[in-house]
């Protein structure tokens, strides 16, 4: 007899072998491309992002990499260039010292031993005996320079050397006073003694024994100064004027009617004096601004300034040129002097009159 269940009823209980799962099977050509593309396209992408990055970055490193090297590649011709034109002849040279080592710039006009201080260094500069105008200009200074340098400049193609003195403002402004000019030594300051007497005393002065003709020796060849009531001042400074950088320096002593990017000279020194284009008589002696300049007439003894302007109008002052230039000097260091008369300013005759 069999079993009442059958077979299958027998066993029912009874676990089996695990059977493994079932896949579909592939048996086409396009079942393999639904399971590959998915992974064609990730990778791809993936290729897509990455193989940039990684490219872009090298690419970068690279460039940087070059950049760097001609940079320096270019610093070293800059530095192998400016090697080479400082050994050049016509190059300009410029030294700038403290005033406590000027002493060992050679030809320096200037003799600095025992001195301290600024201050010291002024008085030796602005050694007396000084008039009321130049005592002015030289106050006005004391009160606002912090630093007094000494500037040499050498200027090969043209056979010259200049001297000038720096004074550094407490404003953070620079103006520069060439060296005293050593036609004034000698001339009669009316005060009871002479430059070359307070020289010889030992005011601060080196002998040297070059000298240089001024350009304006033709206004009249037999005075020393075209001007010669400028000749306290010229004892002083060969001129004065603001100085923007220093290395603009060598052109402003080799082209003193020349201005650059701001420096220049307010009072030109005795070579720069130029005679006026259409009034042959008058001397350009300082600058006003870029469209005026102050001048005087050189056939008489005690000029008073005349401005001339750029459209070649004339208008006459009777301020005297010392007092010009002292209300120049209070000026450029940063003390506002009274305008000028052909400004609305007092001129020396209303004021006068007014008393």
């Amino acid at each position: 007899l069999k079993p009442a269940g059958g077979p299958a009823s027998h066993f029912a209980g009874c676990a089996g072998p695990p059977q493994e799962p079932m896949l579909p099977a592939l048996s086409g050509p396009w079942d393999w491309w639904v399971v590959a593309f998915p992974a064609t396209v990730f990778i791809a992408v993936a290729i897509a992002v990455l193989v940039p990055t990684v490219l872009g970055k090298s690419a970068s490193n690279d460039k940087a990499g070059r950049a760097k090297k001609q940079d320096g590649l270019r610093v070293q011709e800059g530095e192998e260039l400016a090697k080479s034109l400082a050994e050049e002849p016509w190059v300009p040279r410029l030294e700038v010292r403290k005033f406590q080592e000027a002493g060992e710039m050679e030809d320096s006009p200037w003799n600095f031993d025992g001195c301290d201080t600024v201050n010291d260094a002024l008085d030796r500069i602005w050694r007396p005996p000084l008039g009321e105008d130049m005592r002015k200009a030289l106050e006005a200074l004391r009160q606002r320079v912090k630093g007094v340098s000494v500037a040499k400049v050498s200027l090969p193609h043209l056979r010259e050397v200049h001297f000038a003195v720096l004074y550094s403002m407490i404003s953070g402004a620079e103006l520069f006073g060439g060296a005293p000019l050593e036609h004034a030594v000698g001339l009669d300051l009316d005060l009871g003694t002479t430059a070359r007497d307070t020289q010889e005393e030992g005011s601060g002065l080196r002998r040297r024994g070059n000298k240089v003709a001024p350009k304006s020796a033709s206004v009249n060849e037999n005075a020393l100064l075209p001007l010669p009531s400028l000749a306290p001042f010229y004892r002083i400074h060969d001129g004065i004027g603001v100085l923007l950088s220093q290395q603009h320096l060598p052109m402003l002593l080799s082209s003193p009617e020349e201005s650059l990017n701001g420096s220049c000279f307010y009072v030109y020194p005795c070579r720069g004096l130029q005679l006026g284009s259409s009034y042959r008589h008058l001397v350009k002696f300082a600058r006003v601004d870029t469209r005026c300049s102050a001048c005087a007439d050189f056939r008489e003894a005690q000029p008073t300034v005349t401005y001339l302007e750029r459209s070649g109008e004339l208008v006459e002052d009777d301020e005297l040129l010392l007092s010009f230039v002292a209300d120049t000097v209070r000026n450029i260091s940063g003390q506002p002097a009274v305008p000028p008369a052909y400004m609305g300013g007092p001129s020396a005759l209303s004021s006068a009159l007014s008393k």
